[in-house]
């Protein structure tokens, strides 16, 4: 997660200052014009920083992914390398596969980070198809992220 730490202090100070201009200039929260009522410019800058976010969580799987294909592929066990060949073929890019099923070749799908993950994932690909309603608390969206993130970097 090569920019997550940036992205999300460019958040944060961006938050800060919608807040301080909201607080300084407006009565009331930030609104964008024929938008509802809801919707005000701390929410859609919510919104807009977790795609980014999880575009760097991707990112992660994706390197995560490539590094155990290769592996795969590399060992010197025939069954691993026919297996991870079968799984995924040398003419298949990583991003043609499903991201679930890319992060279940990194941790168990049990496990309640994948569940998490999976979830911000869905929220994610609403949000960048223009589904901006619904609750997101990035807070709790970067420290899932991070948890998740943390167990990838463990996959030897």
């Amino acid at each position: 997660m090569k920019y997550f730490d940036v992205i999300e202090a460019s958040y944060l100070a961006t938050d800060i200052a919608l807040t301080e201009r909201q607080a300084a200039d407006e009565p009331g929260p930030l609104k964008i014009d024929g938008s509802p009522p809801t919707v005000t410019a701390q929410y859609v800058n919510e919104r807009a920083y977790f795609v980014l976010l999880v575009a760097q969580f991707e990112d992660l799987v994706n390197n995560a992914v490539n590094a155990q294909v290769d592996q795969g592929r590399g060992s010197a066990d025939w069954r691993t390398r026919e297996l991870w060949g079968a799984v995924i073929p040398r003419t298949r890019r990583i991003q043609d596969i499903p991201f679930k099923l890319r992060l279940a070749l990194l941790i168990d799908r049990q496990r309640v980070e994948y569940r998490d993950a999976c979830g911000l994932y869905d929220a994610r690909n609403l949000i960048a198809h223009g589904v901006l309603d619904g609750p997101l608390s990035i807070q709790t969206a970067i420290n899932q992220l991070r948890a998740v993130a943390s167990l990838i970097q463990e996959v030897p």
